[in-house]
């Protein structure tokens, strides 16, 4: 074995192994955080589809709307292997050492690319990289995809010509890494290119450019199952998954602010909401294909339509992927960092550092040789798709994993220049270095804040009926942000339960307030009004929900179908008791808590806030002045009354 083999080996082993004990002691720190051990949002899907196909259901029954079709299989291997009730983590283990070999196998693209020293500068960052430890322990594809895609590019870095079994197998890698991110689509064409046209000086063969055949004929080998499986499950034909135009949309639209920023109407559901809403539009049923092409036609109207709009965007947008904050899709890195993990409060290595690097890597080494051109444009093409779609942590980790090769050799020349003193390279290296961190730290982001992970712990204590817990978690996710709507949604949701009419209603107007689209707040108000016995207000927030959330209708169908028998029981309740009070009044006419008793059954039970008002100001002051009791309870009784009045104007 020559030395040059021999020093990668040693690299790579060491490399990866020192990855693998940070991504351990991370695991660790983190196992008893609820947000670690319980699956939510996509992982509670991707782990409820692991447990189909461990139990039989190999195809499934629908398109893939999720982009990472794979994943599920992966989890079902592991806990096949380990064990159900122990596979979770085991699986976070595994992706703990995928994580550790994704370093290593970035330490030696950068040593085949630019030599010992980047080799050595890439594994340090690569393995110290805090948002790679953070990543590894969340049930997400996304630690997988990085590996295929560092595992792919390392295959391409080693000749300027590949041979055909590592084009197959470089083809192959990549298709894997699309099917996590399917905007790495775009690599394929791009190295079909970049390979098939290219032929070294010495070769004879006519046929040259049929190489890059070969690298898409891995890729097809790889995803085309995926497509195959999306036609017999769903009857479409959909490449890989079916939420790519609901995605650019979420990204170009006249609200986005160029992060994952969900429409409230979608952001319960996005597959049933986007589907929902795109049916409605075309009045028929579609395909996972149609209800894409949909909201793709309404991310193209916003381009066409509003172009200035669009270009401001896309310039945020391209300002995001540079900035140094790790904007969360999922779950938060600084709220890991703040609350479970004290290791990520270590002097990791930060995009803020591997950035600047990265590009002066770029400006002193892109042009290099064919393998590192190929290599650039590669970064660029991917960093071109986030800004289409939108920015955050997750979606962009694909373009600076392949940028780490640059940050090492940008690191090594640093180094190197320095100990040669090389004063003017040194001077001109900086001046590049300077203009990344300038770009990297530009204030497009204030201040932030947790109160997204707080909604999530509450509606995981939800989802265990333990509402004093959510009440807990909402609470405190309004102390980060009180104009959280959901926060004061879920606030309302968990008094609801326990019984708490009152400070429920108080929280769901309170939401209202924020969001007056926010069809959940709506369905609730409708159930707490039902359990209330107030069937008019329930009928009206029954109807505003089933214009701004229509998934709502079948939790609400119930209380939609008993309406109309409460409101006839309720109505002739409130007759008896009025007919009670006639006879109360014939016997001893004209006191005044006769009255307000009268404007309460009409106002609290019958909804005439008004006439109600109105025999409260016929009770002489005199006799308000003579009983303080009598006088407290027509003030409230005004009170409410005003409030509920202006909820019924604001509900018509």
């Amino acid at each position: 074995m020559s030395k040059d083999r021999r020093f990668g080996t040693w690299l790579f082993i060491s490399s990866s192994l020192a990855a693998l004990a940070l991504r351990l002691i991370y695991m660790f720190q983190v196992r008893d955080a609820t947000l670690f051990k319980a699956p939510l949002r996509d992982s509670a899907f991707y782990v409820a589809r692991a447990w189909e196909i461990l139990h039989g259901d190999i195809i499934g029954r629908a398109v893939s709307f999720h982009s990472a079709p794979l994943y599920p299989y992966f989890i079902a291997g592991v806990m096949g292997i380990m064990g159900e009730n122990q596979g979770l983590w085991w699986l976070r283990l595994v992706q703990a050492l995928v994580s550790a070999l994704t370093a290593g196998l970035l330490s030696l693209t950068a040593l085949r690319l630019f030599g010992r020293w980047a080799g050595v500068a890439t594994a340090l960052l690569a393995l110290l990289y805090g948002p790679f430890l953070f990543y590894s322990g969340e049930i997400l594809e996304i630690t997988l995809t990085l590996f295929f895609l560092a595992g792919g590019f390392w295959l391409l870095a080693r000749d300027e010509d590949p041979g055909l079994k590592r084009l197959m197998g470089v083809g192959a890698l990549l298709g894997l890494a699309a099917l996590g991110k399917p905007n790495l689509l775009i690599l394929a064409p791009l190295l079909w290119i970049s390979v098939g046209l290219y032929r070294s000086e010495d070769s004879t063969r006519p046929w040259a450019w049929r190489k890059g055949l070969l690298l898409a004929a891995g890729f097809l080998i790889v995803v085309l199952p995926f497509t195959l499986r999306n036609k017999l499950a769903g009857d479409d034909w959909v490449l890989i998954s079916s939420n790519g135009g609901i995605n650019l949309f979420i990204g170009n639209n006249p609200d986005a602010n160029g992060g994952f920023q969900v429409p409230t109407g979608l952001a319960t559901n996005l597959e049933a909401g986007s589907r929902q809403i795109a049916e409605t539009a075309k009045g028929r049923p579609l395909k996972p294909s149609e209800v894409s092409r949909f909201w793709f036609d309404r991310s193209l109207a916003y381009f066409t339509g509003y172009p200035g709009d669009a270009a401001g965007l896309w310039l945020r947008k391209t300002g995001l992927l540079l900035n140094h904050y790790e904007i969360p899709n999922h779950y938060n890195y600084y709220f890991f960092r703040e609350y479970y993990a004290p290791m990520l409060k270590w002097p990791l290595v930060a995009y803020s550092m591997v950035l600047p690097l990265g590009i002066l890597g770029l400006a002193f080494g892109a042009r290099r040789n064919r393998r590192t051109r190929r290599h650039a444009w590669s970064i660029l093409a991917v960093a071109l798709t986030v800004i289409l779609f939108f920015v955050t942590s997750r979606y962009r980790l694909p373009m600076i994993t392949l940028l780490f090769p640059f940050a090492g050799f940008g690191l090594a020349l640093l180094g190197q220049t320095l100990l040669a003193r090389r004063w003017k390279l040194l001077g001109m290296a900086m001046g590049v270095l300077i203009i990344g961190m300038i770009l990297v730290r530009l204030p497009l982001i204030g201040h932030t804040h947790f109160e997204e992970e707080f909604n999530v712990l509450s509606n995981f204590w939800f989802s265990q009926k333990d509402y004093a817990k959510a009440a807990f978690y909402s609470t405190e996710a309004i102390r980060q942000n009180d104009q959280s709507a959901p926060a004061w949604q879920n606030l309302g949701y968990a008094y609801l339960e326990q019984g708490d009419f009152v400070r429920a209603e108080n929280c769901f107007w309170a939401a209202i307030a924020l969001d007056p689209n926010f069809g959940y707040a709506y369905g609730n108000l409708a159930k707490l009004y039902f359990d209330y016995s107030r069937p008019i207000l329930a009928q009206k927030c029954i109807d505003k929900a089933e214009r701004l959330a229509p998934e709502l209708m079948g939790r609400l169908a119930e209380v939609h179908d008993m309406i109309p028998l409460l409101g006839h029981q309720w109505d002739e309740k409130s007759q008896r008791l009025i007919d009670d009070l006639d006879e109360k009044e014939a016997e001893t006419p004209g006191l005044p808590r006769h009255k307000a008793e009268r404007a309460q059954i009409l106002g609290l039970r019958l909804e005439k806030h008004n006439e109600a008002l109105a025999i409260l100001d016929e009770i002489p002051q005199a006799s308000l002045d003579a009983d303080s009791a009598l006088a407290e309870y027509v003030r409230f009784m005004r009170g409410r009354l005003t409030v509920v009045r202006d909820h019924m104007r604001f509900l018509d």
